[in-house]
């Protein structure tokens, strides 16, 4: 009877985290899916309306980088202009909360 029981529970916890794993990569996909076909109708746009070309004030200056490399943090790694250089794993927990929200504002920007 208990090792029925136990073996009973195994399993459903199994196909709980199973189940819950799976909608968290499937809304996760959908998500990444739907950003990319919006940016990819928004440059198809530009160009239609633009006779198939990127617009002039887009183009790089020749001779010139078109986009300068984003600079080094202190240790050597990249950083972006809109995030702190790395998260801080011995702050408390209000900072990493504001990490975390800053992380959210810069991937939803369009």
């Amino acid at each position: 009877m208990k090792n029925s029981l136990r073996i009973r529970f195994t399993v459903t916890a199994i196909v709980s985290v199973l189940l819950v794993l799976v909608v968290m990569v499937s809304a996760i996909n959908l998500m990444n899916y739907n950003k990319v076909v919006s940016d990819s109708d928004k440059v198809l746009g530009m160009l239609a309306e633009n006779g198939g070309s990127f617009p002039e004030h887009m183009k790089p200056e020749p001779g010139k980088d078109p986009e300068p490399a984003p600079p080094k943090d202190a240790r050597g790694g990249r950083s972006h202009p809109n995030l702190p250089l790395r998260p801080d794993t011995s702050a408390s927990l209000s900072a990493g909360t504001e990490t975390y929200c800053l992380l959210i504002r810069a991937i939803s920007r369009p």
